[in-house]
């Protein structure tokens, strides 16, 4: 069965470049594309949404499937764009299906048809701020987390591997965990919390819905735009535990 879908709020932006569909056992060898549809409210298929790829894009358990909104349409001034426009719109609603029929790694199909609706609302076209991030440092000699707070959601299946705490030179073993709509990261080291500073480490790949990571707008078209140019350097941000 589909186990979870991401974004797993209901609000998306128009200009929304990736969505996850997660599954409950191992998928087989067919292809995403014929299985997954987004409708809007009417029932109708949005055309030409979802990019077609020479290779599916799984994870190492093949149980979460990627898919990629065409960002040919999403970029503005870009040929496809031109033609025929974003395919997601700011104040409508469309829903994502999975069909019943796609098969399981046992040949299976899904125990039934899954349907997540979503309120598509305007383009996020700045880029990320770390400054705009909320750090809550847990009690010295405790083993509770390390709150990060998001003003919007980021992109799940990034969040998942680009963050990251240590302490001087060494990076904490620990359980990440994401939650409230991919607005929240916490760490639960697994040794207590000493007193002191510690930095939490941001991968430049980290990127919200549309794309845009940071410093770094996903809409950038030229170098003498004003955002920075896009860093290849991690992004260290310091907190206290007291």
């Amino acid at each position: 069965m589909v186990s979870a879908v991401y974004p797993s709020g209901d609000l998306i932006p128009e200009n929304s470049l990736r969505m996850y569909v997660g599954f409950s056992a191992p998928m087989g060898q067919q292809g995403g594309l014929e299985h997954i549809a987004i409708v809007d409210d009417q029932g109708r298929e949005v055309p030409d949404v979802i990019l077609p790829l020479d290779t599916e894009l799984w994870n190492t358990e093949r149980n979460r499937y990627t898919v990629i909104l065409d960002p040919g349409r999403v970029k503005k001034d870009i040929l496809p764009n031109r033609r025929m426009g974003r395919p997601l719109h700011a104040g409508e609603g469309v829903t994502v299906v999975v069909k019943k029929d796609w098969l399981d790694a046992r040949g299976v199909p899904l125990v039934s048809e899954f349907r997540h609706r979503y309120r598509v609302g305007p383009a996020a076209e700045e880029p990320l701020h770390t400054a705009d991030w909320r750090i809550t440092a847990p009690p010295a000699g405790t083993r509770e987390p390390v709150t990060v707070t998001f003003p919007n959601p980021l992109d799940y299946g990034l969040l998942q591997r680009s963050l990251s705490v240590s302490r001087g030179s060494t990076t904490l073993s620990g359980d990440p965990g994401i939650g409230d709509n991919e607005t929240r990261w916490q760490f639960v080291p697994h040794s207590e919390w000493q007193r002191g500073p510690y930095v939490l480490t941001v991968l430049p790949i980290l990127e919200d819905l549309a794309g845009n990571r940071i410093g770094r707008a996903f809409e950038v078209m030229s170098k003498e735009d004003a955002v920075p140019p896009e860093s290849s350097a991690p992004v260290s941000v310091p907190f206290i535990v007291r």
